[in-house]
Protein backbone atom coordinates (compact mmCIF):
# COMPACT_ATOMS: atom_id res chain seq x y z
CA UNK A 1 0.00 0.00 0.00
CA UNK A 2 1.17 3.46 -0.82
CA UNK A 3 0.91 6.50 1.40
CA UNK A 4 0.28 9.81 -0.56
CA UNK A 5 1.80 12.82 0.28
CA UNK A 6 -1.97 14.32 0.88
CA UNK A 7 -2.51 11.60 3.47
CA UNK A 8 0.92 12.07 5.83
CA UNK A 9 0.50 16.33 5.22
CA UNK A 10 -3.13 15.91 6.38
CA UNK A 11 -2.31 13.65 9.38
CA UNK A 12 0.69 16.35 9.99
CA UNK A 13 -2.12 19.32 9.94
CA UNK A 14 -4.48 17.00 12.39
CA UNK A 15 -1.69 16.50 15.44
CA UNK A 16 -0.46 19.84 15.22
CA UNK A 17 -4.13 21.22 15.69
CA UNK A 18 -4.33 18.88 18.84
CA UNK A 19 -1.05 19.82 19.76
CA UNK A 20 -2.06 23.20 19.66
CA UNK A 21 -5.42 22.59 20.97
CA UNK A 22 -4.21 20.92 24.03
CA UNK A 23 -1.57 22.96 24.61
CA UNK A 24 -3.42 25.83 24.59
CA UNK A 25 -6.42 24.88 26.78
CA UNK A 26 -6.74 26.39 29.96
CA UNK A 27 -5.10 25.09 33.20
CA UNK A 28 -7.05 24.15 36.16
CA UNK A 29 -6.09 26.14 39.11
CA UNK A 30 -4.81 24.58 41.85
CA UNK A 31 -5.35 25.49 45.72
CA UNK A 32 -3.73 25.00 48.91
CA UNK A 33 -5.84 25.66 52.18
CA UNK A 34 -4.30 26.71 55.15
CA UNK A 35 -6.48 25.76 58.28
CA UNK A 36 -5.96 27.35 61.46
CA UNK A 37 -4.61 23.58 63.39
CA UNK A 38 -7.64 22.64 65.82
CA UNK A 39 -10.61 24.66 63.75
CA UNK A 40 -13.73 22.45 63.41
CA UNK A 41 -16.76 23.61 61.56
CA UNK A 42 -17.55 25.38 58.44
CA UNK A 43 -15.31 27.32 56.26
CA UNK A 44 -16.22 30.41 53.36
CA UNK A 45 -14.49 31.38 50.92
CA UNK A 46 -15.54 34.46 49.08
CA UNK A 47 -14.36 35.14 45.80
CA UNK A 48 -14.31 38.38 43.48
CA UNK A 49 -14.20 40.80 46.83
CA UNK A 50 -12.69 44.28 45.59
CA UNK A 51 -11.41 45.09 49.00
CA UNK A 52 -10.06 41.94 49.54
CA UNK A 53 -6.88 41.40 48.73
CA UNK A 54 -5.73 38.95 45.85
CA UNK A 55 -4.04 35.18 47.02
CA UNK A 56 -0.66 34.67 46.68
CA UNK A 57 1.06 31.70 45.34
CA UNK A 58 3.45 29.37 46.10
CA UNK A 59 4.56 26.76 43.55
CA UNK A 60 2.17 28.16 41.03
CA UNK A 61 -0.43 27.16 43.84
CA UNK A 62 -3.02 29.85 45.23
CA UNK A 63 -2.93 29.50 48.75
CA UNK A 64 -6.09 30.67 50.74
CA UNK A 65 -5.41 31.31 54.46
CA UNK A 66 -9.00 30.16 56.47
CA UNK A 67 -9.19 32.54 59.44
CA UNK A 68 -9.97 31.53 62.91
CA UNK A 69 -13.21 32.05 62.49
CA UNK A 70 -13.66 29.85 59.24
CA UNK A 71 -13.71 32.66 56.37
CA UNK A 72 -11.55 34.31 54.01
CA UNK A 73 -12.22 36.40 51.23
CA UNK A 74 -10.03 37.21 47.94
CA UNK A 75 -10.48 39.93 45.22
CA UNK A 76 -10.08 36.81 43.10
CA UNK A 77 -12.20 35.18 40.81
CA UNK A 78 -13.09 31.57 41.37
CA UNK A 79 -11.74 29.14 38.93
CA UNK A 80 -11.85 25.26 38.48
CA UNK A 81 -9.77 23.43 40.31
CA UNK A 82 -7.76 21.31 42.58
CA UNK A 83 -7.10 21.80 46.92
CA UNK A 84 -4.60 20.59 49.02
CA UNK A 85 -6.10 20.71 52.50
CA UNK A 86 -3.63 21.60 55.34
CA UNK A 87 -3.76 22.57 59.40
CA UNK A 88 -1.04 25.15 60.03
CA UNK A 89 0.04 26.01 63.80
CA UNK A 90 1.03 29.36 65.29
CA UNK A 91 4.56 28.79 63.55
CA UNK A 92 3.07 28.23 60.18
CA UNK A 93 3.91 24.52 60.40
CA UNK A 94 1.58 22.52 58.28
CA UNK A 95 0.13 19.03 58.81
CA UNK A 96 -0.90 17.72 55.28
CA UNK A 97 -4.79 16.46 56.11
CA UNK A 98 -5.03 15.29 52.41
CA UNK A 99 -5.45 11.37 53.42
CA UNK A 100 -8.21 11.81 56.13
CA UNK A 101 -11.47 12.27 54.19
CA UNK A 102 -13.32 12.16 57.64
CA UNK A 103 -11.60 16.09 57.96
CA UNK A 104 -13.22 17.30 55.04
CA UNK A 105 -16.49 17.27 53.68
CA UNK A 106 -19.50 18.99 52.55
CA UNK A 107 -17.84 20.30 49.72
CA UNK A 108 -19.99 22.97 47.10
CA UNK A 109 -19.99 26.19 45.57
CA UNK A 110 -22.55 28.70 45.22
CA UNK A 111 -23.36 31.91 43.47
CA UNK A 112 -26.28 33.30 41.64
CA UNK A 113 -28.93 35.95 42.14
CA UNK A 114 -30.83 36.98 45.08
CA UNK A 115 -33.61 40.02 44.40
CA UNK A 116 -32.03 40.74 40.87
CA UNK A 117 -28.77 41.40 43.34
CA UNK A 118 -25.54 39.28 42.46
CA UNK A 119 -24.69 37.08 44.99
CA UNK A 120 -20.28 36.66 45.00
CA UNK A 121 -19.16 33.43 44.28
CA UNK A 122 -18.16 31.57 47.56
CA UNK A 123 -16.69 27.89 48.57
CA UNK A 124 -18.04 26.15 51.23
CA UNK A 125 -16.85 22.87 53.30
CA UNK A 126 -17.13 21.24 57.13
CA UNK A 127 -13.28 20.89 58.98
CA UNK A 128 -13.93 18.02 61.33
CA UNK A 129 -14.97 14.34 61.60
CA UNK A 130 -18.55 14.42 60.38
CA UNK A 131 -20.47 12.23 62.82
CA UNK A 132 -23.82 10.30 62.11
CA UNK A 133 -27.10 11.47 63.11
CA UNK A 134 -28.87 8.41 65.30
CA UNK A 135 -32.26 7.31 63.36
CA UNK A 136 -35.00 7.19 65.90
Amino acid sequence: MKIKKSDVFLGTILILAAALFFGCSQEREQYIVLIPQGYTGQVTILFDQPDAAPLTYENNKAVISVSNTGHTATSDANRSGTFEYYFVDVHGQREDIQNIPEIIHNLHTQSGTENGKALPEMIEFEVGIETSVPSS
